[in-house]
């Protein structure tokens, strides 16, 4: 069953919204027109959901480590958190969409005569690594496809993949790659420092202007962007 509880306390959560993008509208009132415009109750609950989360767990804030009646901040765990935090809400936003699970995938009726019978478990494993790159990073694919082209020539211009600038499309397959293998391997994140970052995933090298402010900047405007409202002021 939908949570509904957002809407239902308004007020508040539209004012936790507004913190977060009082920078981009020249007047609350202005920013209110904008949300007033999203089309349904659901749709503004989700709004108000996403954009509370984001003010809590990324904008807001800070992971340390607790111990010894101190709390020492660790930028990279810190960074970690946050980035998964972004993936995990952008994975929210679509939340209501329908899912394919792996089974299903390799069931349909155009694939069957195509991969059964599955002659090995390394067969099997690239079949499941071709669902992850089509399925799994789907989300993240069209969040970031989906921005407006000003925002993903940002994105595109500050990361090179193999020494080459790629469109967004392939930039979020790689995000969601790097929220994966935290997922399933707690391979800690480092790409996100300020400055020039080169790493290595799945083979390809990347390098990488893309900060975590940066990150921020574009999951902020993209949310505006996905919810169809048009702010005063661009920051990217």
């Amino acid at each position: 069953m939908l949570d509904m509880r957002f809407i239902e306390q308004e007020g508040q959560y539209l004012e936790y919204a507004w913190e977060v993008y009082s920078d981009y509208f020249s007047s609350r009132g202005n920013f209110v027109s904008g949300y007033e415009g999203v089309p349904n109750e659901q749709r503004k609950n989700l709004f108000l959901m996403i954009v509370a989360g984001y003010k809590q767990l990324v904008r807001d804030g800070e992971y340390h480590l607790v111990g010894a009646q101190s709390y020492l901040y660790i930028g990279h765990l810190d960074q970690t958190y946050k980035f998964i935090s972004i993936m995990s809400l952008i994975e929210a936003m679509f939340a209501d969409e329908p899912h394919i699970d792996f089974y299903e995938w390799l069931t349909m009726r155009k694939r069957r005569k195509q991969v059964f019978p599955i002659e090995s478990a390394e067969a099997l494993r690239a079949l499941y690594c071709e669902y992850k790159a089509k399925f799994g990073a789907k989300r993240a694919v069209r969040f970031f496809s989906e921005l407006d082209d000003g925002a993903q020539q940002y994105l595109a211009s500050r990361v090179k993949i193999d020494n080459d600038h790629k469109p967004a499309e392939v930039i979020a397959r790689k995000l969601y790659l790097i929220r994966s293998e935290f997922v399933h391997q707690a391979r800690l994140i480092l790409e996100f420092n300020d400055g020039l970052m080169f790493s290595k995933r799945e083979g390809n090298v990347m390098s990488s202007m893309l900060s975590l402010r940066d990150l921020q900047l574009l999951f902020e405007h993209g949310i505006l962007h996905h919810f169809g409202i048009v702010p005063d002021y661009r920051k990217i």
